[in-house]
């Protein structure tokens, strides 16, 4: 039988810690622009040089 050991609470705080550090930092999103009607709506214009700039994405 294999035994497994815990990682002592230091190091877990130290290991949350971290984590959370990095997940902090990490780009916040206010909406997303995707397929209707989950998608974020988009002016004409702003439309039009999305799909200019990521034509070969559709």
């Amino acid at each position: 039988m294999e035994t497994t050991t815990r990682p002592s609470s230091g190091r877990l705080v130290s290991c949350l810690t971290i984590f959370f550090d990095r997940v902090a930092k990490l780009p916040i999103y206010d909406k997303i622009i995707g397929n209707s009607p989950y998608g974020a709506w988009q002016d004409y214009d702003r439309r039009t040089k999305l799909k200019k700039s990521f034509q070969n994405y559709m």
